[in-house]
């Protein structure tokens, strides 16, 4: 039984970690780096963009795995759960396919006008995810 705790332990520490690194990383893209790089030329600017988004890249896809293996391992050491559950779930899972997707396109290389708002948007469902994290354990 000491083992099952210890795994218990371990793949909530690694999905509560991921989702600090992932979404912690895009709230701070979007609402400190962004916008102090306004001060910069528009070359600068762009030039920072990228290679931040080429630093950060490594996180994010170290953070879509961890939480792509610790949620499988999550929901599946947890079944029996009711309907109104499972709806919150599926619409949880559709905003983290949201995030990852963004995530992976915003810090792509080479040049993105769109970083900031794409970087914004996923933060935002980030949020979302983890109000709706809440409100499963609640129910759960």
């Amino acid at each position: 039984m000491l083992m099952a705790d210890a795994l218990y332990v371990i793949m909530h520490w690694l999905h509560i970690s991921s989702v600090v690194a992932l979404i912690g990383g895009l709230f701070y893209a979007s609402l400190t780096m962004i916008p102090a790089s306004s001060a910069l030329a528009a070359e600068a600017r762009e030039a920072l963009s990228e290679k931040a988004a080429a630093a950060f890249r490594p996180v994010v896809v170290a953070a879509i795995a961890g939480l792509i293996v610790s949620g499988t391992y999550n929901i599946l050491s947890s079944p029996g759960h009711t309907v109104r559950y499972h709806i919150a779930l599926g619409i949880k899972l559709l905003l983290a396919a949201h995030v990852f997707a963004v995530a992976l396109l915003a810090t792509r290389a080479g040049p993105n006008p769109r970083r900031a708002r794409m970087m914004a948007g996923a933060a935002i469902s980030g949020f979302l995810i983890i109000l709706i994290s809440v409100y499963l354990r609640r129910i759960f």
